[in-house]
């Protein structure tokens, strides 16, 4: 744990959180991750995902990971396009062409069977991007695609300012991530 990081309180509430999802919903723990090089795609993960359960060849999955990626970076219209795009390319059949030239359809979570999912959690995941650098307390991942972010707060006065100055940097704070 990077105490040296957050305040104490803050510590031992993340400690909380990432026991309950690792001992109640049996989420794998990817440690703290403030020294590693991060992006909302863990590739190796994703790609284990859709080779080893979802049974794609390793053509079809290294193009439906890059057009993911694609879709995630691109800011090109703004962040509810880019947002739109990864959330339909989650949600449905994703076309992808295999080497032999098939078309495939790409699930990149397995709505059917949720068990099939790998669901993770990490801390302190340090992401840099040209706006800068940030670091979420907590980023809850299914399949190595980062979903989630938690950002633990303690409640008092002072925290208002907190509260409002993060949400001013809302577009900053989630521009490729």
């Amino acid at each position: 744990m990077a105490e040296s990081y957050i305040n104490v309180p803050e510590w031992k509430t993340q400690e909380k959180v990432i026991k309950f999802f690792k001992e109640q919903l049996h989420y794998d723990y990817l440690g703290n991750l403030c020294d590693v090089a991060n992006k909302n795609i863990r590739e190796d993960d994703l790609k284990a995902f859709l080779v080893s359960k979802q049974h794609y060849s390793e053509t079809v999955a290294n193009k439906a990971i890059a057009e993911l990626q694609h879709a995630a970076g691109n800011m090109q219209q703004g962040v509810y396009p880019a947002n739109k795009a990864v959330y339909n390319l989650l949600k449905y059949s994703h076309p992808v062409k295999d080497a032999d030239g098939t078309i495939v359809g790409v699930y990149y979570i397995d709505f059917e069977n949720p068990s099939n999912n790998t669901f993770a959690i990490a801390e302190e995941v340090t992401v840099n991007t040209s706006y800068g650098s940030k670091r979420p307390d907590l980023v809850v991942y299914i399949n190595g695609i980062a979903v989630a972010v938690i950002e633990l707060k303690i409640i008092r006065p002072y925290c208002l300012s907190i509260a409002f100055n993060l949400i001013s940097l809302t577009p900053w704070a989630v521009v490729s991530f």
